[in-house]
């Protein structure tokens, strides 16, 4: 499988880039999948991760209501 790379850039130099702003991500299409509907949004592909987090603006887009659930 290949992976797009999307050039980021920061607004301040970083030190991980030796003074740079740019940054490569990987970037790919993701369906979000809920009880009302479904949505593709754009997914940082990350190898390492344990946990997937999703804007909040996905849950009301996809039926689920966030009010009841502790933060």
């Amino acid at each position: 499988m290949r992976v797009p790379y999307v050039l980021f850039v920061a607004s301040t130099p970083q030190p991980s880039l030796g003074g740079g702003s740019v940054r490569a991500r990987p970037i790919l299409p993701v369906r979000v999948h809920g009880p009302a509907s479904d949505t593709l949004i754009d997914g940082f592909l990350d190898t390492a991760s344990d946990d997937v987090i999703l804007p909040a603006w996905v849950a009301p887009v996809i039926g689920i209501d966030l009010l009841p659930i502790p933060e």
